[in-house]
């Protein structure tokens, strides 16, 4: 759901998540397989079967019971950082809270909520006006092919015509003529979701994008200011989601002042948990 600078492919640069409150730009870099993703494991999606949303086709699809048993079986095996994988999965259940009032994650969750950002998508909110829907799309593609049995493929042009006017312009593109004279870009995507030959690449993708953009980010920032403990750490996470790289250094350097550190030096080694 937030603003991010990913080197990708040949055709993107800045890509945007989105939300009610964009407004920072992140350097995330780019993972080690094709085209500046992460390897793509087709079969260990990052979280739970999840419900379409309201307005897309697979809406009569129930959603994966929220029982601790498939949650810690589902967590992201190899989740980096000082997480473990179910610490990093209930901190996105939290995320998902915020964001879709369930602990399931919302992957075929997609609605165009009228926020000037286009299309809204998937378990962390990606959009397709802002920059970050495109990645998921093109990630989907390179992993499952783009062959007539992939729903989404057909929107590439329409997203990459949408991102190319959002890089050149610098602003949020709201507008979804393109998408829409293609097919319902809704529909497609909660089908490609929950979709038995589709579902656990599409899924992964979404993963991988989260972690490229936001969860890493996040432990980076925790790495640098000394911060350890799992609540801080999934704290950083969702505010990578809500605001951005930009926008979590700016809370950080607000913090920083509010307890003396207005120099802003980090720390030469972990806080304790009382200066935490």
């Amino acid at each position: 759901m937030r603003i991010a600078t990913v080197i990708f492919a040949s055709t993107l640069t800045l890509a945007y998540a989105c939300s009610s409150d964009d407004g920072s730009i992140v350097n995330a870099g780019g993972g080690g397989g094709t085209g500046g993703f992460p390897n793509v494991d087709a079969g260990a999606s990052g979280g739970d079967a999840s419900p379409a949303s309201p307005d897309a086709a697979s809406a009569s699809d129930a959603a994966t019971p929220d029982s601790s048993a498939a949650n810690d079986a589902s967590a992201d095996a190899g989740a980096p950082g000082p997480l473990t994988p179910l610490q990093k999965h209930k901190a996105e259940m939290l995320t998902s809270i915020w964001e879709n009032s369930t602990t399931i994650l919302q992957y075929p969750y997609c609605q165009n909520i009228h926020d000037g950002r286009g299309y809204t998508s998937g378990r962390a909110g990606f959009c397709s006006g802002t920059g970050d829907a495109i990645q998921v799309v093109e990630c989907f593609d390179m992993t499952f092919g783009t062959g007539t049995n992939n729903p989404m493929a057909k929107y590439m042009p329409a997203l990459t015509t949408i991102n190319n006017r959002f890089n050149m312009t610098g602003q949020d593109q709201g507008g979804t003529a393109e998408l829409d004279a293609v097919g319902s870009y809704c529909a497609d995507w909660a089908k490609t979701a929950t979709g038995s030959a589709t579902s656990a690449a599409f899924k992964a993708c979404q993963d991988q994008i989260t972690d490229v953009l936001y969860y890493k980010p996040g432990l980076a920032q925790a790495k640098k200011w000394g911060l350890v403990t799992a609540l801080t750490i999934a704290e950083l996470y969702d505010a990578e989601i809500n605001h951005g790289d930009d926008g979590v250094a700016s809370l950080i350097q607000k913090a920083n002042a509010d307890t003396g550190n207005g120099a802003k030096h980090p720390p030469n080694a972990p806080l304790a948990i009382a200066q935490e």
